[in-house]
C-alpha cells in the first residue's frame, strides 16, 4: 500500500437542498392541438333593453292613384248602407235622407217603404211633400211596397219543353203560397191561376172566372150568345176548357189541347 488511499469509503449524508435557481426563458410555442368536441349551447340570455326610436324614414313614392270610391263602396256582401244623409249632385242633402240633384234612371222598378206623396207630377209633389217622402214626376217605374210585382218564373213551348226560367222556382213559389198568373199563347192572354196544384213535378194551374168575349175591331165586347168559362193548365203545355151556355144548362169539356205557356209568380 503507498502513500495515498485512493480506495471508496462509505457515503457521507445527504446534504441540505439548495437554493432554487432562477426561472428559465420560456420555451417556443408548441403546435396547436385538434379541435375539441361542439359544447352544448348555453341557456337563453335575458332579452336586452329596447334600443331608442330610430329617426323617421323619407317618404316613399307616391303611389298609382285608386279606384273611384263609388266603384268600392260596400258593406262586403254587395249592399251599401250609411247612417248619414246622402246628396248626389249636391254637397247639401238638407233635411233629406237622400236628395238628387239631375236626372235619375232606374233600370227595374223601385220600391217605396214608405212615404210618397200621392203625385204624379213636380208641381202637386211640392203641396204634397213632407218630409221622409218622395216627389216622383214619372210614376211607370215606382211602386210600393206591398204591390205585387211579377216575374218570369217559367216559360214553356207546347210540348212542355223549358223556353226560360227553372220549373222548380215556380214550385217552389207555389208551395209558399205566391200568387200565379199564366200567359196563354193559343188565347193571347193573360188570365190568374185560382187554384194550383204541384204533382209529380208539374204544376197545374185552374182559372174560373172568364166570361166569353169577343173584339169589335179595337172594343173588347162581351158575346150575345155569353158562355162562363173554366181552364186548367199544366207546365207540361195542356189546356182543356171548361163551359156552359149562360142562357141554358149546356155544358161543354173541350179536349185538352196544347198551348205555349208563361207562368208568373208574384
Amino acid at each position: 500500500m503507498g502513500f495515498f488511499d485512493f480506495s471508496k469509503g462509505p457515503k457521507g449524508d445527504k446534504g441540505d437542498k439548495g437554493d432554487k435557481g432562477d426561472r428559465g426563458d420560456p420555451g417556443p410555442q408548441g403546435p396547436p392541438g385538434p379541435q375539441g368536441e361542439k359544447g352544448d349551447p348555453g341557456p337563453q340570455g335575458e332579452q336586452g333593453l329596447t334600443g331608442p326610436q330610430g329617426e323617421k324614414g323619407d317618404p316613399g313614392p307616391q303611389g298609382d292613384p285608386g279606384l273611384p270610391g263609388t266603384s268600392s263602396w260596400t258593406d262586403g256582401d254587395g249592399s251599401v248602407t250609411t247612417a248619414v244623409s246622402v246628396g248626389i249632385g249636391t254637397d247639401d242633402p238638407g233635411d233629406f235622407r237622400l236628395k238628387v240633384i239631375g236626372p235619375v234612371s232606374f233600370d227595374s222598378p223601385l220600391g217605396l217603404e214608405s212615404g210618397g206623396t200621392g203625385a204624379a207630377n213636380a208641381e202637386q209633389a211640392r203641396v204634397n211633400l213632407g218630409l221622409g217622402s218622395m216627389a216622383v214626376e214619372n210614376t211607370d217605374n215606382f211602386y210600393r211596397k206591398g204591390d205585387t210585382m211579377w216575374t218570369l218564373a217559367y216559360w214553356h213551348d207546347e210540348n212542355g219543353n223549358p223556353v226560360q226560367g227553372d220549373k222548380q222556382t215556380l214550385i217552389d213559389a207555389v208551395r209558399a203560397g205566391r200568387p200565379v198568373r199564366l200567359w196563354v199563347e193559343s188565347e193571347e192572354s193573360v188570365v190568374a191561376a185560382d187554384t194550383l196544384w204541384v204533382k209529380n213535378d208539374v204544376v197545374y194551374a185552374q182559372n174560373t172566372s172568364q166570361v166569353d168575349s169577343h173584339f169589335d175591331d179595337d172594343v173588347l165586347s162581351f158575346a150575345p150568345q155569353g158562355h162562363s168559362r173554366r181552364y186548367n193548365f199544366s207546365t207540361n203545355g195542356f189546356i182543356q176548357e171548361f163551359s156552359w151556355d149562360t142562357n141554358d144548362t149546356r155544358r161543354t169539356i173541350r179536349p185538352a189541347g196544347k198551348t205555349e205557356l208563361k207562368w208568373f209568380i208574384g
